[in-house]
């Protein structure tokens, strides 16, 4: 298990977060060990190896090794 991959997925407010789809989807998930940080209007999403800074107020992601 790789700890600096990111899979993003997204959807309109409205909308279902589950995918639908003919490939196989892996349905449950190891212990990621993923600390999650509210900082202001910013989310920080950190593993052992990424940070992903995320911004509530555009959507804007950003990677950091």
């Amino acid at each position: 298990m790789a700890t600096n991959i990111v899979r993003v997925v997204k959807w309109l407010p409205e909308g279902k977060f589950e995918k639908l789809s003919l490939s196989v989807i892996k349905d449950s998930l190891p212990d990621l060990h993923i600390t999650v940080k509210q900082l202001g209007d910013t989310i920080l999403l950190s593993s052992m190896d990424l940070v992903c800074r995320v911004s509530l107020t555009n959507g804007a992601i950003e990677y950091i090794w």
